[in-house]
């Protein structure tokens, strides 16, 4: 039934809502939660350390830009979902946001690292350097709004083997090995700590992005 037809009939019209950006200052903060009010319409919304970054503290004053959540009187904020990352990406990159250059992928800790796949839509577009941007600016902007977060851009492939040796950047990976769903990435001796990553961070989050259980081997 269409939305045009239940109006018609009195019947109540759900509307979906869509989550965004917005700018947001910490009014008041426990360790458990803060409250926040929202630049537009004034609104109180909160923010609970479950959408906050882990590694990080909040202090009354701070201002920051928040995905809002829902549509309630009183909305719910969040740090770590990867639209926010998204919605960053959209405003640093014009490719990104005409459409010229499509994220297939976010792979995230937040706080710490986050792995976006990407691929160009148009010929004569280089992906990467498209949301990369001269000497990495538009990435430093991300991270900058991410407090500090790590940033990588890795080159989306339609061929699994090929995607997980991107997502392992910024390791240079000899061969890949799948088996259902899992992988084994062989890297030459002096990859190794750059493809397993600092507490095996960097293979974690190349196994979310390819959606494999991803095993480093020295070749």
């Amino acid at each position: 039934m269409s939305v045009n037809l239940l109006a018609q009939l009195g019947l109540t019209v759900l509307e979906t809502f869509e989550p965004h950006v917005v700018t947001a200052t910490v009014v008041s903060a426990s360790s458990d939660v803060a409250l926040l009010r929202l630049h537009e319409g004034n609104t109180e919304a909160v923010l609970p350390a479950t959408e906050w970054f882990p590694t990080r503290r909040w202090s009354v004053g701070d201002t920051y830009q928040l995905l809002r959540l829902d549509s309630s009187s009183r909305p719910l904020l969040s740090a770590v979902r990867p639209e926010i990352v998204e919605h960053h990406l959209s405003g640093v990159s014009p490719e990104v946001r005409s459409g010229a250059v499509r994220i297939m992928g976010i792979a995230r800790q937040p706080g710490v690292r986050t792995k976006i796949a990407v691929a160009a839509t148009e010929t004569g577009i280089d992906p990467i350097a498209a949301c990369v941007g001269r000497s990495a600016n538009r990435v430093r902007c991300i991270s900058a709004l991410l407090l500090g977060e790590r940033i990588d851009v890795v080159a989306w492939h339609p061929d699994q083997s090929d995607f997980l040796k991107s997502a392992l950047a910024p390791a240079s990976i000899n061969r890949v090995e799948i088996t259902d769903d899992e992988a084994r990435a062989y890297a030459p001796g002096h990859q190794m700590s750059a493809a397993v990553g600092g507490a095996g961070l960097n293979s974690q989050l190349a196994g979310q992005l390819v959606g494999l259980r991803v095993t480093v081997i020295p070749d």
